[in-house]
């Protein structure tokens, strides 16, 4: 990953994250929980929305959906925004913009409204979330990896738009893509062979189309969830489990390469500042834009890098050491697929 990408995370900036996935494979549920999971506290992060409506509406969401046993409905709107920052032990990490998108849109040609908004945010974006609901194409004939499955899952159109639109913005971007409603086919979403099952099964169903979607630009991860638990079906009524199941994970995982990306950086920015230093050679804004860094001492600016990397070191640590094995990454140079803990 380029070094013009590792500024993208740094301060002052945010990282755009883009859900896609057809009507219906759950990507508003997957994103309030997302959201709520965070919100409540894991592995020491937390999630503090920077609007009114972001805490509302994901926190509604969830609530109906446990409580009255309501399921969300889909998305209305072209594009709906979901901002709020991540915390690591109470300290800001990265300031994010979540956009989820009507099912429908990607039915849309590119040349409408709808269908533009799509196209661009997907060109704009530095992670993608991309859902793929297998259980519709699990009872298809020929299994899940056959022409009718990929039909099911509306891969083919899904990989066209995105293919599209990437070349619009050639840069490394991380993509997710997710098997969501695992629960639906798996009775123990708990345990880990059931989890590796199911994501070699959404890499079976994915792989021909990965490098095509993603232009082979970037890392990919594989991850198999269950937003809500082991759910029930009752007379149509969706019942939600208890704990969500790799919920985090389609987020810290591709937020992991951007943060080992800008400790590299900092780490050669702050060798080369101190080497400058040490020969009182003039220096300006080596880590900040220079219309910030104008009047800032080298030794602050120095020891203000130190600061962050040291920082986002401890938060790389604590998201390496804790990616459950049943997580696969694809390397975008060759093809192939590994265990996340490989």
């Amino acid at each position: 990953m380029p070094t013009g990408e590792a500024e993208r995370f740094g301060k002052g900036h945010k990282v755009v994250v883009t859900i896609l996935g057809k009507s219906g494979s759950g990507k508003t549920v997957f994103l309030s929980s997302l959201y709520s999971q965070l919100a409540e506290g894991v592995l020491g992060f937390t999630a503090a929305a920077l609007d009114h409506s972001t805490d509302r509406i994901l926190g509604a969401y969830l609530e109906r959906f446990y409580l009255e046993k309501e399921a969300p409905e889909g998305t209305k709107d072209n594009s709906i925004l979901y901002a709020f920052s991540l915390l690591f032990e109470g300290q800001p990490v990265v300031d994010l913009d979540c956009f989820d998108y009507r099912g429908g849109a990607i039915e849309d040609d590119a040349s409408t409204d709808a269908g533009k908004v799509l196209s661009d945010r997907i060109a704009n974006s530095d992670i993608l979330i991309w859902l793929v609901d297998l259980s519709t194409a699990v009872d298809r004939h020929g299994g899940l990896h056959n022409r009718r499955a990929r039909m099911a899952t509306r891969l083919r159109r899904i990989q066209s738009i995105s293919s599209q639109a990437v070349q619009l913005s050639p840069r490394s971007r991380v993509w997710s893509f997710v098997r969501s409603k695992v629960d639906l086919n798996f009775e123990d979403v708990s345990s880990k062979e059931s989890l590796e099952t199911a994501t070699k099964e959404l890499y079976d169903h994915v792989k021909d189309v990965i490098p095509i979607a993603t232009c082979n630009n970037g890392p990919s991860t594989l991850i198999s969830n269950a937003p809500i638990g082991k759910a029930t079906v009752t007379d149509d009524c969706v019942i939600p489990g208890d704990e969500a199941v790799n919920v985090e994970w389609p987020l810290l995982l591709p937020l992991s390469w951007f943060i080992r990306e800008r400790v590299r950086v900092l780490a050669e920015l702050t060798e080369a500042a101190l080497s400058k230093a040490s020969r009182n050679e003039p220096h300006r804004g080596f880590f900040a834009p220079k219309r910030d860094a104008v009047d800032t001492p080298p030794d602050q600016e120095i020891a203000e890098a130190e600061k962050e990397r040291d920082f986002l070191a401890r938060v790389l640590q604590r998201i390496e050491s804790n990616v459950p094995t049943d997580i696969l990454v694809v390397d975008s140079t060759d093809g192939g697929a590994d265990s996340a803990n490989a």
